[in-house]
């Protein structure tokens, strides 16, 4: 076995940046850079993967799937997990020998009984009524939509052939009408499998527990009318008019016959806003919210040209797909304090970071331009946190990440995807971004005055201590030889799909953690692709990345340290594994405090396929490699010195989740910590709705403040540390201990 030597890079900041017409920019001193190097040494996570033993059997064709969600669904006082998964009767290909469908799965957290740190979970995904068969479930989302206590599931489902299914078609050519094939062998139907409504979304209602402490689940999702047939990916409940119940946004991607049709450009799918009426029914009110997503793009000679092609056709003449752009993820934030949860949109292929002010009438402005979040890339997730501290929400979201910047190893040749051929964006646009809030602006647009946030672009400005398997943009020879576009900072950072923002340590900094890639571990000597992929590579081993303060300047990689890498079976003593051969295929990852001892765990979902470079994956006659499941990481905090306060919220006036609340933390020095209760954001997933307040060595709370989506403020002082609190709205404060 070999080992691995320790390396660190230090990668200075000499940029400044530009964003709606401002410059920012920010320089470090040497005592600064001197306590950065000085921080006390990290702990490793524990990967309790095996208290799941849960792996995804989405295969890797499917790209898209799954995500994975966090809540407390039984209402104990303890996070448990629930997982869509891809169960529809499709028959997988011929070649995946040990393939096997599998049910959507449901982990009710039993608590940690033994004390040593690792909580026992049962699988009830039957009892539960969640198993979801017959759906291509992709994403989740919670929220109790009917206010009567129960953690509500909303389930996004795809249609039948997303993927690497495809149905074929017939397009315009020439005048001429001609028919394209499927390209697979075992799906012959050419029909458009949105207007069969082949992926129906769920939405399982809560029925409260039975005797043995199981919750049970109905689907309502056709009597409310959440139905949606599209092909679905990331959702969020939100309280959009303020009247006191959850609405619902959901997120569609590209038709699920996009690649098959075999276009240069794609076309997309409408986004869905539902209004709850209050009476366990919604009502689509997308049309006149406009936030049916952007129109699809591309590039053609580095110009921007709509790309909706109405002329590609279904076997039954009608249009494949809607001039709307591939929507990944969504959610919720107030940006400009008026109460009002504004919507955050993010699309792919390429698409753009899209922000929309609400309006307060059921409707909404898009601002993307004026915020200057306007910006081609394959935007995949969302995470908001105070990074700076200086008391609003900042934002993180990945993307195609680095490897656009690489080459191959002793090749002049770029790396890059299939849609790189038609120019759709630049390799400068396709980077993670870290966007800081500096307040808003207000403008006149659409016959009224809109506030627009003020977002400076942190991404080339941080300075980032690299640690164990540093990013391939740090080799200089990785670097194309023109030099036309050197990376730094956030930019060196590789794919992601699922991100958060956790105070890992409890020192009051927020960190950030993400994961994801197209394909499993790539090599410098071999890659796997599709057949026809032009050196398709993306690949992204996860990264934890620690918040050293300073105005969240300064970042330390440790991954390594933490060993929270998204690899199987690696072994951080000898290094054995920890390579880029062998990362899996991120997708969702989601956050709670699993042992309830007041850290933040967080744990990742993978994809499956037949892409595994482990050496124990068989090879079959074909020459394929043997199917293998997406393991699920598990990764539980070892703790530290550090204390903390959990507070979770029961609203009355406002929505019972307390979705959209603010919770301020004052501490006895006077600084403030803010979170906000969302739902969704992260890549298909869903977080825990308790919040975790890292304290540093603060000895109590000054005050403790929730500003409610109601305008009711609770406000308490002197609040006692290293505990829950439930705050329940109107004023009450109590100590909360799981059962």
């Amino acid at each position: 076995m070999r080992k691995h030597r320790k390396c660190r890079w230090m990668v200075a900041v000499i940029a400044a940046i530009g964003v709606a017409g401002f410059v920012y920019g920010h320089t470090a001193t040497s005592a600064q850079a001197e306590e950065v190097l000085s921080r006390a040494k990290i702990k490793s996570f524990l990967n309790a993967s095996s208290a799941l033993n849960h792996a995804s059997t989405s295969w890797l064709m499917e790209t898209m799937s799954n995500g994975v969600c966090v809540g407390d669904f039984n209402a104990d006082g303890w996070d448990d997990i629930f997982f869509p998964s891809d169960n529809a009767p499709d028959a997988p290909p011929p070649f995946f020998a040990n393939f096997q469908d599998h049910d959507n799965k449901l982990y009710i957290n039993r608590g940690d009984k033994d004390g040593d740190g690792i909580p026992e979970f049962e699988e009830v995904s039957t009892v539960a009524g969640v198993t979801g068969k017959g759906t291509k479930a992709i994403g989740c989302t919670v929220g109790d939509y009917n206010n009567d206590g129960g953690a509500d599931l909303y389930i996004t489902a795809g249609q039948r052939g997303f993927g690497f299914q495809g149905h074929g078609g017939i397009r315009l050519e020439g005048g001429e009408r001609v028919e394209m094939l499927p390209t697979d062998v075992f799906v012959s139907e050419r029909t458009d499998g949105f207007y069969e409504c082949e992926g129906k979304n769920i939405l399982y209602r809560n029925n409260g527990n039975n005797p043995a402490g199981v919750p049970t689940f109905t689907n309502v999702a056709a009597e409310a009318g959440v139905e949606e047939c599209r092909q679905g990916s990331s959702a969020a409940f939100g309280d959009i008019d303020l009247d006191g119940d959850l609405d619902l946004m959901v997120s569609n991607y590209v038709d699920s016959d996009w690649f098959f049709f075999q276009e240069e450009f794609y076309n997309g799918s409408r986004d869905t806003l539902f209004e709850n009426n209050g009476d366990g029914t919604f009502t689509d009110i997308t049309e006149k919210a406009g936030v049916g997503g952007r129109k699809m793009f591309s590039y053609r000679e580095g110009q921007r040209i709509p790309t909706f092609n109405p002329d590609i056709k279904d076997s039954k003449d009608r249009t494949v797909g809607e001039d709307h752009s591939a929507t990944l993820s969504v959610g919720f934030l107030d940006y400009d304090g008026d109460r009002y949860p504004d919507l955050i949109s993010l699309s792919d292929i390429p698409g753009v970071i899209s922000i929309f002010h609400n309006n307060g009438d059921n409707t909404f402005t898009d601002v993307t331009e004026e915020a200057a979040t306007d910006i081609a890339g394959g935007w995949m997730g969302i995470a908001f946190a105070d990074v700076d501290g200086d008391g609003d929400l900042d934002m993180f979201n990945p993307n195609f990440g680095s490897d656009w910047f690489t080459k191959k190893k002793g090749s002049t040749t770029y790396l890059v995807t299939v849609a790189a051929k038609f120019n759709r964006w630049n390799k400068g646009s396709v980077v993670n971004k870290l966007w800081r809030f500096d307040g808003v602006r207000e403008i006149e647009k659409d016959g009224r005055k809109v506030p627009v946030p003020i977002l400076a672009d942190l991404s080339r400005a941080l300075s980032i201590e690299w640690g164990e398997l540093p990013p391939a943009t740090l080799d200089p020879d990785a670097i194309p030889h023109d030099k036309s576009y050197t990376p730094v900072g956030l930019e060196h950072t590789e794919f992601g799909f699922g991100s958060i923002f956790l105070d890992f340590d409890n020192d009051t900094h927020q960190d950030l953690y993400f994961a994801g890639s197209v394909f499993r571990g790539c090599g410098e000597t071999k890659c796997q692709t599709p057949p026809g992929a032009e050196q398709m590579w993306h690949r992204g081993p996860g990264r934890l990345l620690q918040n050293l303060g300073k105005e969240a300047m300064y970042w330390r990689d440790v991954t390594f340290d933490t060993q929270t890498f998204n690899i199987d079976k690696e072994d951080y003593q000898t290094g054995e594994r920890v390579a880029w051969d062998y990362h899996e295929t991120g997708r969702g990852v989601a956050k709670g405090d699993f042992n309830n001892d007041g850290y933040v765990d967080f744990v990742v979902s993978n994809l499956g396929g037949t892409d595994s470079n482990l050496p124990e994956t068989p090879t079959l006659p074909n020459g394929i490699k043997e199917f293998r499941p997406g393991p699920t990481f598990l990764y539980i905090n070892p703790g530290y010195d550090n204390h903390w306060l959990k507070v979770r919220l029961e609203g009355n006036k406002s929505n019972r989740d307390g979705i959209g609340a603010l919770v301020r933390v004052t501490l006895p020095s006077g600084r403030v910590l803010i979170e906000q209760v969302t739902s969704g954001t992260s890549y298909l997933s869903n977080h825990s709705f308790t919040l975790i307040f890292g304290l540093g060595k603060a000895s109590r709370v000054s005050k403790l403040e929730v500003s409610w989506p109601s305008g009711e403020v609770d406000s308490f002082t002197n609040v006692r540390i290293n505990r829950t609190v439930k705050v329940t709205e109107g004023g009450k404060l109590e100590r909360f201990v799981a059962k």
